[in-house]
């Protein structure tokens, strides 16, 4: 009996310390670690564009969106400085450098020379084919220089030019993409057509022949469908 009572005192004083003891430990663990009122909004993703400036003057990555832009061709390299400014640097045969001569004598070419742009004219974009660069200006304009024996310069003519010289782009009509082939050309226009040209000995203008162009024909893209990209 005695043994019972000892028990029951037992138990009783168990649940004393539960019922006093875990809310006191509550309100410490609570100023210990105190818990926000409301959880943090959850991280989103944050997008640069929306679709409605995909077809912006200069939209291409690593165009006027970052301080500079590089490109690589076969035997020249061309960069955007900070500035807006437009060099090139390393082969020079066909004039793809820009700087208003083909010569590939000195040591001149072994480092970066400013290209000669229209005057009050800044790059936004640039890209550098085997032997012939492209470059979109900041007015949305596309001048192309170096080899065009291909009409890869998109001119008219099939002459190369040591200078930028306009492309024949549509009436009315701004680049916003440009990429640099071999023997041709490709770019994304403000309403996200997108033309070609150059060689098309094998097709690579997309315009169902194969018929080359010394201007740009439009690629001839699923009906309803838009460009959005170029390479």
């Amino acid at each position: 009996m005695r043994n019972g009572n000892y028990r029951q005192k037992v138990i009783s004083f168990s649940l004393t310390l539960l019922f006093i003891g875990l809310p006191i430990l509550g309100v410490v663990s609570t100023d210990l670690n105190p818990f926000p009122d409301s959880l943090e909004d959850e991280i989103k993703p944050r997008y640069t564009h929306n679709s409605a400036s995909m077809n912006e003057p200069g939209f291409q990555a690593g165009s006027i969106f970052t301080d500079a832009t590089l490109s690589a061709g076969s035997t020249h390299t061309c960069a955007i400085l900070d500035s807006g400014s437009l060099y090139c640097w390393g082969s020079n045969g066909n004039g793809e450098l820009g700087v208003g001569n083909s010569s590939n004598t000195g040591d001149w070419r072994y480092s970066p020379n400013a290209v000669s742009m229209p005057s009050g004219r800044t790059a936004v974009s640039v890209s550098s084919g085997v032997t012939h660069t492209c470059a979109i200006l900041d007015d949305a304009s596309l001048k192309c220089w170096g080899r065009n024996t291909d009409g890869q310069l998109g001119d008219g003519s099939t002459t190369n030019r040591q200078s930028p010289t306009d492309v024949s782009l549509p009436i009315g009509r701004k680049a916003v993409l440009v990429s640099s082939g071999v023997t041709n050309t490709c770019a994304i226009l403000d309403d996200a057509s997108l033309y070609c040209w150059g060689s098309n000995t094998l097709g690579m203008l997309g315009d169902g022949t194969t018929t080359s162009s010394n201007t740009p024909v439009a690629v001839s893209l699923p009906s309803g469908r838009t460009a959005v990209s170029v390479s």
